[in-house]
């Protein structure tokens, strides 16, 4: 293999590895609009509730 090839295969493998990342990232982002969307119904739930209180 040549000092080309080498640099390529690094290449791929690293931009490999940023895209797993960035897959956890995005899961990890996912989960946490969930939760935030969660505790946004929730806040508008009492919200209502203290309308008709």
């Amino acid at each position: 293999m040549n000092y080309s090839e080498e640099v390529l295969y690094k290449t791929i493998d690293n931009l490999s590895r940023q895209v797993g990342q960035l897959s956890v990232d995005k899961a990890l982002l996912v989960a946490q609009c969930e939760e935030l969307l969660t505790k946004l119904q929730q806040y508008e739930g009492d919200s209502e509730a203290n309308k008709t209180a």
